[in-house]
């Protein structure tokens, strides 16, 4: 226990008294007893005071190991820029493996290969489905009914109708942003559109299953709290680490999760948030 506790003082450079090297609670009661004698009073609070810098430079020494000093400035933007570009990576990918098959499968259609899609019956069915509805949501599916109309049974320009959907479902905030019924409505609509496409073309069925092969690797991080650091905008930039490192947010495996994730895309940004955390935390200390 001696020898451990010596180790440790030349490691860090930090004076330990006898007690606390060995720390024997004998020896730490008759420490506390000796210090508060008068004649050792002023003797005990030099040394206490010498091992506070010491033990403070010591702590420094370890944090500033973790990353520069400069990652206080830098660490939040340089680990949203990494957040954003992981999630733009796993959606290039996503892109770039089911892309060359909707093409395909649009310019089979083009050369006549495969015949326009029939879409009369589900703009009936979503036509008939406003008509009980009150107002905002019978405009939502018939505005949705008249683009894929618009359309022609041309499966590109459908592709297109249902890229808009999508994004119209995706929003959660904001102005436009659907309401709960309004997005179920809609996401019921949808499914069906997207079921026609799927069994008229067998092409386009294929980029499909595709393009949800690899959207697991998208979902692990639209759904983590890497996600959530992408949202933050730049004057709320110090939530960053505090919502990486909360223990109450994040279990251990989550923070590994993040740290490969990170660490594959810029080497370094997840050090820097570390570091700012790290003096956040620190830096509370008297």
């Amino acid at each position: 226990q001696i020898a451990k506790a010596k180790e440790t003082t030349e490691a860090t450079g930090i004076e330990l008294f006898s007690a606390q090297q060995t720390g024997l609670p004998t020896q730490l009661q008759r420490q506390i007893e000796i210090a508060t004698l008068p004649a050792a009073v002023q003797i005990s609070a030099k040394a206490l005071k010498k091992q506070n810098k010491q033990a403070w430079d010591a702590t420094q020494a370890v944090i500033n190991a973790v990353a520069e000093p400069i990652a206080m400035a830098t660490g939040a933007r340089r680990f949203r820029s990494a957040a954003e570009n992981a999630l733009k990576q796993a959606k290039d990918i996503r892109t770039e493996a089911a892309s060359p098959i909707y093409k395909l499968a649009f310019r089979r259609q083009r050369q006549s290969k495969d015949p326009l899609i029939d879409t009369s019956g589900i703009v009936r069915t979503i036509r008939g489905r406003a008509i009980d509805e009150d107002d905002k949501i019978k405009r939502t599916l018939l505005n949705a009914a008249d683009r894929i109309e618009r359309a022609g049974g041309d499966l590109k320009k459908l592709h297109k109708v249902k890229l808009g959907t999508d994004d119209k479902l995706s929003k959660i905030t904001g102005s436009t942003a659907l309401g709960k019924t309004e997005k179920r409505e809609l996401a019921m609509a949808q499914k069906e559109f997207v079921d026609l496409l799927t069994d008229a073309s067998p092409t386009y069925r294929a980029a499909r299953a595709e393009f949800m092969r690899l959207s697991p690797g998208v979902d692990r991080i639209e759904n983590s709290i890497i996600n959530s650091v992408i949202k933050i905008k730049d004057d709320r930039l110090k939530r960053a680490s505090p919502l990486i490192f909360d223990a109450t947010e994040s279990n251990p495996e989550t923070v590994t999760l993040v740290r490969e994730t990170i660490d594959k895309i810029d080497p370094g940004a997840y050090d820097e948030l570390l570091r700012v955390e790290l003096g956040r935390r620190i830096g509370r200390a008297k």
